[in-house]
């Protein structure tokens, strides 16, 4: 990550947009929530808000089904 984006939160570049993340460690049901909306992927954020990857809708789907 490039020294000066290293401090930037998610909620600083999603402003405006209706857009979910999930933490780092959430449950099952805050995961089957988010799959009920139309999107490819979701950010995935540390407990200081950083963005720490995307997970694939497809991924979050099978998480729940092996729950």
């Amino acid at each position: 990550m490039p020294p000066e984006t290293s401090k930037t939160r998610i909620k600083d570049v999603i402003v405006g947009y209706q857009l979910d993340v999930v933490e780092s460690v959430c449950s099952v049901g805050r995961l089957a929530d988010v799959c009920k909306k139309d999107f490819h992927s979701i950010p995935v954020v540390n407990m200081a808000g950083k963005l720490i990857g995307l997970m694939p809708k497809n991924f979050i789907i099978v998480l729940i089904e092996n729950h």
